[in-house]
Order: C-alpha cells, then structure tokens, then sequence
C-alpha cells in the first residue's frame, strides 16, 4: 500500500494565503493588489521595495491561481514532505523574488505587472513529474499518474493563457512563457542534483554493504572454523582413553580404507583428530 505523504504547512499555506488575500482585494476593490504587484519602475524611485516580497501572493488572471492550486495543494506538499526541509518554503520564495528582480531587468519598460508564483509552480510541476511520473495522483483515482495530471495541468493553464493576448497583446505572453521556459529548465536542474546526491548516496550505501557484508562472512568463517576445532579437541578429550580400533578386522580395514581416500582428496591435513587416533592405535596394533 502506498503511503500517504506527510502534509506540511507551506505547500498549503501558500495558497491559502493567496485566496485570502485574493478576497480581501476583491473587498477592498482591487486595491490591495495594486500595492502588492511589482511593476517596473515601482522600486525606484519611488522606494515601494515591499512590493519583491509581496508580488508571489497576488495574481493578474485566473491562469496563475489557477496553477497555483493544481500544483502546491497536490504536487508541492509532496516534495516537500520527502525533504522534510523547514526551510523549503523560505528556498521556493528566494528563487520566486530572485526571478522578479530578473524580470524587472528584462522587461524595464513594460507596463504588464509581475505576479504569481507561476515560475515556481512550474519548476515544482517540471521537477515532480520527471521524479515520479508514474506515481498516482490520488488514491481515488489510481489510473491517473503524475505524469498525465501534468500534461492536462499544462494544457489547460497554456489554454487561459492565451485570453491574456486579449488584454494585453501578444506582449502579455512575455510572462508565462518565460515563467514556463525558467520553471522548467529549473526543474530539470534540481532534479539532476537530486538524482547525483542519491546516487552518491547509493554508492556509499553498496559500498558499507558490501564491506560488512564482507566482514560478517570472515566473522562466521572464523566462527565455524573455532566451532570445529572445539569440537574436535572435545571429542578428542572424550574419546581420549576409549579404543577406536574394532574386534573384527574387516572393519578396521574397510575404515582404513575410507581413511586413505580421503588422504588422497584432501593431504593428512583433512584428517580429524578421531582418524588420526585410529590409524594410530592401528599401527600399534599391528606391530
């Protein structure tokens, strides 16, 4: 049975907050999210600099709450609950304000505003799916895999995307597309990373297995062979004054037979302690 992944807060607090914020804005007739969104030129010199951090909980148009609710809600709290990072959310805020000062330097003179965390929510997606693709989505419905939920994901979010042309012109693609094209190569990269420290950690892994197993093999070798000599010296005590040698000579000589055989295999080393003594006592009884 699949085990169900451990649900950690940001991955749900995320958008969360953006919801209620997105009501608070609707309340207060879209004026909370014009001092929230980073626009070009809104940092100098005017000084608005709140508004880097604040931009990742606003949104423009439905296609970025739109993947903001398909991905963290049911992809990210994944992730997030394999690493068990507390510093997870703090790490996908960092490369969210780090890519809108990127994009203030490209786009200086555009007037479309920076929201979203729709660059993240890309990387999150592109990474998940090629780390798991054939995972299942949910255990209410076990045929669809990761992987598929990804493709319809995208489909529809590029689908809202394009009502963007509308407003803005093909300009407002500048967005999404470079939110999709820096998401994904993104992704792609932290799922290399990820894939070069688990195989590093593999090896290393293999590597202590084999040594040990290595180790418990001499171990039982040597115990086996202290066993045997134990035994043996035992035996040896026991039977130290009681005669091997039979009344009836033709078993003594079909003994001795074995006992030349297995001289022949194995040298006089592969003799035990109990043959040693009877051809002993037979040489005696003999002269």
């Amino acid at each position: 049975m699949q085990k169900k992944p451990q649900i950690i807060n940001f991955s749900l607090a995320m958008p969360l907050a953006v919801v209620v914020l997105a009501l608070i804005n609707l309340l207060t007739k879209g004026y909370l999210f014009s001092q929230m969104f980073l626009l070009c030129g809104s940092l100098n010199p005017k000084g608005e600099v709140w508004r880097l951090i604040t931009f990742p909980f606003t949104f423009s148009n439905i296609s970025e709450l739109f993947l903001l609710l398909a991905v963290f809600p049911l992809i990210s709290y994944r992730i997030e609950s394999i690493f068990k990072s507390k510093f997870y959310g703090a790490f996908l805020l960092l490369i969210s304000w780090i890519f809108g000062l990127t994009m203030i330097g490209l786009f200086s003179k555009s007037t479309i505003p920076l929201t979203g965390f729709e660059m993240v929510s890309c990387m999150v997606l592109v990474f998940y799916t090629f780390y798991k693709p054939k995972e299942e989505i949910h255990r209410i419905l076990p045929n669809i895999k990761i992987w598929m939920y990804s493709v319809a994901v995208f489909s529809f979010w590029i689908a809202l995307n394009l009502f963007i042309v509308k407003r803005y012109g093909i300009v407002g693609l500048a967005l999404p597309v470079t939110s999709l094209i820096v998401g994904g190569i993104l992704g792609i990269f932290t799922l290399m990373l990820i894939k070069m420290r688990n195989n590093k950690q593999n090896k290393a892994m293999l590597a202590l297995k084999t040594a040990s197993s290595e180790h418990i093999d001499k171990f039982m070798e040597m115990a086996y062979i202290n066993e045997r000599r134990a035994a043996n010296y035992a035996n040896s005590d026991l039977e130290a004054h009681h005669s091997l040698l039979s009344d009836s000579s033709s078993e003594n000589e079909e003994i001795l037979n074995l006992i030349l055989d297995k001289i022949n295999l194995y040298g006089k080393e592969g003799l035990n302690p109990k043959e040693i003594k009877f051809l002993n006592e037979l040489s005696k009884h003999l002269d």
